[in-house]
């Protein structure tokens, strides 16, 4: 018998295609008054397989919903929070059908959602417009049927004996058949006369011994149905079906929670074990917390850390000391609530009205109540998101922090795909797949020969200042999430006069001893969805939670190393260095491809895509790297001491999954990128490409590089043949691979470049650190390109920037620090025709209407409109950004290649015919000289980009 720990309230309820944020939250807000731990959702239009922890509220919301527009509603699951560590799995058995596995100490229970095809169905009107009612009927009947074969071998398949069938059935078992003395499926107080999709579901639940619940209690007949039709039909077609080794103590049928829904919550209790106290323990959900700063300031004065003895125990009493302030001074931060009373008074108002449902005045009443509701809760939700805008833009806070605020919930893993292909489903399964995943990509593939280690002179290395860490903690960022001892930065800057002594001995220590504390080097990683199919660990993006303070100590050591690493770096690479840029690489690519079609050069070009090539990279690559490019052996054994001692844990459920780190740095260390870059250029120095590429005045570019996003460039298809070969084989060595089917070939011709034996996509356009390159230059269709990234941005905080009750002055300041840049990105390369600039005001001027509340009908002037709005120009700021850029250009003592192919004039004729446009038409436009460079030295900043 299955008799749970404590006692279980389970639920069904047919939710009629919910799929917006409004309508969950308005059976959030029904659900809130009940005590169920899990609903079966019926009917369910939210799109796609997968879970969210919803934000501000009790329950963890299941979805299998429809995948296509042209799918049936499909079905899921609310879960209380008290039972999220109980929860095995949950995953889409059939298009109606959903499965969620709960472990109660050592017993399993099964809960199947199922939603049957309604009598005439979409699929079912589809084959009768040809045929006659009774055909129509048999196709009914035959859909049904496929229906129960569906959850019969769903219940074959993995045969259980505590499984639980919850949803809409759309079948009416009626009452216990006097002639059937042997029926067991139906209880003695069944309801209604059964039909023949009735009978069908009999048959089945007496094939696997199921009974229906409710039918098992005593109940008034209005307690009893569970649809109301249109035309007053009251009938029971919803079920809690279970077989006898589940005990229940109740079944009920609620009038009041139903979310705006034509069918009524089927409410059942499942007998726990006998317990002395009686009722079961209901713990809080975990409320959010802040810490109040004058309290933990007092609380690290009255207890602050001791001088350390040694590293390891003076990093664990420091963080002793901050987590036991942080208890002392947390409070309770009380939750925003998304709904206005007046909603709320219409949510009582209905749950009252339901109650009298009797006439068809008060059902047709009812459903005008509902459509209000829906409208209501739309608004309250808009008002919500513009309220907590308007907070952030008038104190000048990040807009990052309210998305998770705004979020309608967190997204949890319910399905995975193993190295074998199959689906997993249960937590201990996608656990078994996240570690095979990770421990196979973190493995180390390659042996690279570590280089020679100098020998330390003693006490030669100067230790680490408390200015130094003052300026660290300084530049961290708040806000951000704490590895696994749980201190924060903003712990950290609170406590900064009392710990900063301790700290920097801390770290000195580690400095003197060429490790940290084992703790200190361990961090949590979680996975982040880029992009793609939700079941690959391909398309997430591990991302190490590390300790506050190893954040610290990896700032200080950054800042002593990045001078070093910057000067070992050549002019081809670009990311993550100081006074460099994405601009500079999309002005250097764009010009090349400019100027080889104006003069007719060949180029042949191929954009490389390394596979994780963070997480790739071996580690005696980047030791030897940091080494010859000149770190100190001091900071490189500690370096080396930190990776080589470092796990991570990934949370997969209710378990952390610990993975081995052999290679590969870490995503979210301050260090990485600058690590990462040294071993690159290592293996692009063992290539020798002195004399690959295209000649620019006498010099030759071959690859242009922003950390790992790099471009090859060569002038023959046979040359960039033999790059890609040489480079493959290079990186290789320090355990990079080239992903073929990310990596893309471009050129003006035909060209046939293979990479493993097979060919390279060859694409006209590709998108390159954000910008649209094309072979043949179509400025509309980058702005095309930044008007849909700038419209996405708009709609983020559509309700703050059209709501009328905005002043127009925060709007604006949104615009500027958000819209704008959204379409301004990469305007310093644009050569702008005037089709591509009126295209870009249309948009602009199509906001700032959605911000002034008017529409065109109402013939306003733009000039007028931009009195109201005053917000910048899109097409002015894109022209001064583009100035102040070349301004910097002409003017810059580094030698940079946006510069000289700027100056590069190809030894080859132009084609007859007037030249398309070129970026340098504006200067010399405005100028009147080709000569806009020395224009530019001549001028201030300032005045140059005023012209």
């Amino acid at each position: 018998m299955f008799h749970p720990p404590h006692r279980i309230e389970v639920g069904t309820l047919n939710v009629r295609r919910l799929a917006t944020p409004g309508r969950l939250l308005e059976l959030q807000e029904d659900l809130k008054p009940t005590s169920l731990d899990v609903v079966a959702l019926t009917e369910l239009g939210w799109k796609q397989c997968g879970a969210l922890e919803l934000q501000d509220s009790d329950f963890i919301f299941f979805h299998a919903g429809p995948q296509a527009a042209n799918d049936p509603p499909g079905t899921g699951f609310m879960v209380h929070k008290r039972l999220k560590n109980k929860i095995h799995g949950f995953h889409q058995v059939a298009p109606r059908i959903s499965r969620l596995d709960l472990k109660l100490r050592d017993q399993g229970l099964r809960l199947i959602a199922a939603y049957a095809p309604p009598t005439g169905s979409s699929r079912s009107r589809g084959r009768a417009r040809t045929e006659d009612a009774g055909t129509a009927e048999e196709n009914d009947e035959e859909a049904f049927e496929e229906f129960l074969e569906a959850l019969r071998e769903e219940l074959q398949a993995e045969p259980s004996t505590f499984t639980i069938l919850l949803g809409d059935f759309n079948a009416v078992i009626g009452s216990r058949s006097e002639e059937a003395e042997e029926e067991t499926a139906v209880g003695p107080h069944g309801h209604g006369e059964r039909n023949r999709r009735g009978q069908l579901l009999v048959e089945f639940c007496e094939e696997f011994r199921l009974r229906s619940v409710a039918s098992l209690f005593k109940a008034r007949q209005g307690r009893k149905w569970t649809h109301a039709a249109p035309n007053g039909l009251k009938s029971c077609i919803d079920y809690i079906l279970a077989p006898r080794t589940v005990c229940f103590k109740k079944a009920t049928v609620m009038s009041s929670h139903n979310a705006g829904s034509d069918h009524r919550l089927l409410r059942a209790t499942i007998q726990d074990q006998a317990r002395p106290e009686g009722r079961r323990p209901i713990p809080r959900p975990n409320a959010k917390k802040q810490i109040d700063k004058d309290l933990f300031r007092m609380a690290v004065a009255m207890n602050p850390p001791k001088p350390p003895a040694d590293d390891a125990s003076g990093y664990q009493d420091l963080v002793h000391c901050l987590q036991e302030a942080a208890t002392f001074a947390e409070e309770e931060v009380r939750p925003r609530e998304r709904l206005q009373p007046e909603t709320r008074r219409l949510l009582q108002q209905r749950h009252r009205l339901r109650r009298l449902q009797h006439s068809n005045n008060a059902r047709a009443a009812l459903r005008e109540l509902n459509k209000v509701i829906r409208k209501r809760m739309k608004a309250d939700i808009d008002e919500h998101h513009r309220r907590l805008v308007e907070e952030a833009v008038q104190k000048g806070s990040g807009l990052r922090r309210i998305q998770g605020e705004t979020a309608t919930g967190r997204p949890r893993l319910t399905q995975l795909r193993n190295a074998e292909g199959r689906l997993c489903n249960t937590e201990e399964e996608m656990q078994r797949a996240v570690q095979v995943f990770y421990n196979n990509l973190y493995a180390s593939r390659i042996q690279v020969e570590g280089d020679a280690t100098p020998e330390e002179e003693e006490d030669d290395y100067p230790a680490f200042l408390q200015a130094e860490i003052e300026e660290a903690m300084r530049q961290m960022k708040t806000g951000r999430s704490p590895g696994q001892d749980r201190v924060t930065t903003e712990m950290l800057k609170l406590a900064k006069s009392r710990i900063l002594p301790q700290l920097t001995a801390i770290l000195n220590q580690c400095l003197r001893n060429g490790e940290v504390p084992a703790e200190m080097a361990d961090s949590r990683t979680i996975l982040l969805f880029k992009k793609g199919d939700h079941l690959d660990l391909k398309n997430y993006r591990p991302i190490s939670l590390l300790p506050t303070i190893y954040k610290v100590l990896s700032r200080v050591i950054s800042a002593r190393i990045d001078r070093t690493l910057d000067e070992a770096q050549p002019i081809e690479q670009a990311g993550f260095r100081k006074n460099c840029s994405t601009a500079e690489h999309l002005q250097a690519v764009n010009q090349l491809l400019e100027k080889a079609r104006e003069y007719r050069v060949p180029i042949f070009m191929v954009f490389i895509d390394f596979e994780k090539a963070f997480d790739s990279v071996e580690s005696n690559a980047i030791w030897n790297a940091a080494q010859r490019q000149g770190v100190h052996p001091k900071l490189l054994k500690l370096l080396r001491n930190i990776y080589s001692q470092a796990t991570s844990k990934i949370q997969v459920g209710r378990a952390q999954v610990q993975i081995e780190i052999q290679r590969g740095v870490r995503q979210g260390d301050t260090i990485s990128p600058k690590l990462f870059n040294a071993a690159l250029e290592e293996t692009f120095k063992e290539l020798r490409w002195e004399d690959r590429g295209l000649n620019i005045n006498g010099r030759r570019i071959s690859n242009l590089r922003f950390a790992d996003d790099i471009v090859l460039i060569a002038d023959t298809e046979e040359e960039l043949q033999l790059m890609v070969t040489e480079l493959q084989e290079a990186s290789r060595r320090s355990g990079l691979k080239i992903n073929r089917q990310k990596t893309k070939a471009m050129a003006a011709e035909e060209i046939n470049i293979l990479l493993d034996g097979e060919a390279i996509q060859q694409v006209t356009s590709f998108v390159y650190l954000g910008q649209a390159i094309q072979v043949r230059r179509d400025p509309c269709k980058e702005i095309g390109r930044r008007i849909s990234s700038g419209w996405n941005a708009f709609r983020k905080y559509g309700p703050f920037l059209t709501s009328r009750s905005v002043q127009m002055r925060w709007k604006r300041r949104l615009f500027n620090q958000c819209i704008l840049p959204a379409l301004l990105y990469g305007c310093e390369s644009w050569a702008l025709t005037q089709a591509a600039r009126k295209k870009l005001a249309v948009a602009q001027r199509r906001m700032e209407r959605r911000m002034a509340g008017v529409r065109l009908i109402d013939r306003r002037s733009n000039d007028w409109l931009r009195g109201v709005t005053k917000i910048k120009d899109v097409t002015d700021t894109a022209a001064r950004r583009k100035w102040s850029f070349a301004w910097k250009m002409a003017n810059a003592s580094a030698d940079k290649w946006p510069k000289r192919i700027e100056a590069w004039r190809p030894p080859t004729t132009r084609p007859q015919g007037r030249p398309a446009t070129r970026w340098t038409d504006d200067f010399a436009k405005k100028l009147g000289s080709k000569n806009w460079q020395r224009s530019a030295r001549r001028e201030t900043h300032s005045t140059w980009c005023n012209m």
